[in-house]
C-alpha cells in the first residue's frame, strides 16, 4: 500500500513539475515513451487498486442488514433462553 502512495506522489510531483493547470494542459508529445509508459504503469496499478478498494467497500454490511442485526441478536437471545428454561423444567421438576 505505501508503495503506491509513493507512485501517486510521484505521478502529481511530475504533472505540477511540467506547470500545467489540469491534465488537458499536457502536450503528449513532450513525453518521451520511458516516461508515458510509466505513466500508463502507474496509472494501470492505481486503478488496480481502486478495484481492490471497490471491492472492499462492497463487501462493507448494508444499512439494512445493521439494522435487523440487534433484532436478530434479540430473538435468537429469547428463543435461547426459553429452550434452557424448557429444558431446566423438564429435566429438574419432572423428577421432584
Amino acid at each position: 500500500m505505501l508503495g503506491n502512495r509513493v507512485l501517486i506522489n510521484n505521478a502529481l510531483f511530475k504533472v505540477f513539475q511540467l506547470d500545467a493547470r489540469n491534465m488537458a494542459d499536457l502536450d503528449p508529445e513532450r513525453f518521451t515513451l520511458r516516461q508515458a509508459a510509466q505513466a500508463r504503469d502507474d496509472f494501470a496499478q492505481i486503478m488496480d487498486e481502486l478495484e481492490f478498494v471497490k471491492s472492499q467497500l462492497a463487501r462493507l454490511p448494508t444499512r439494512k442488514d445493521q439494522a435487523f442485526t440487534p433484532l436478530r441478536i434479540m430473538l435468537e437471545s429469547a428463543v435461547l433462553s426459553a429452550a434452557l428454561v424448557i429444558g431446566w423444567i423438564e429435566v429438574f421438576w419432572r423428577h421432584l
